[in-house]
């Protein structure tokens, strides 16, 4: 088998990710602005209602998002160790 399974299982994977995003005007031409999570602002195709949460891929709205409160995770590698004696 000379096929590289890396590139094939690449081939599998989207090249753009989804994402989701408040709907914060609509705009001339069938676009919205849409606000992410981190507060960044895009022009997307679409209809929506302002304030609605969509999903969003490659510039267009691909459906309705639950309006879900966002939260963040802080990862740590650092561990907490204790001495009991």
């Amino acid at each position: 088998m000379s096929a590289n399974l890396y590139l094939a299982l690449k081939k599998l994977l989207p090249t753009q990710t989804k994402q989701v995003g408040q709907i914060v005007a609509k705009r001339a031409g069938g676009t919205l602005e849409i606000e992410s999570a981190e507060g960044g602002r895009q022009i997307i195709a679409g209809d929506g209602n302002v304030g609605d949460y969509v999903f969003h891929q490659g510039g267009r709205v691909t459906g309705a998002a639950p309006n879900l409160s966002p939260i963040n995770i802080l990862v740590s590698s650092e561990t907490e160790t204790s001495d009991s004696k």
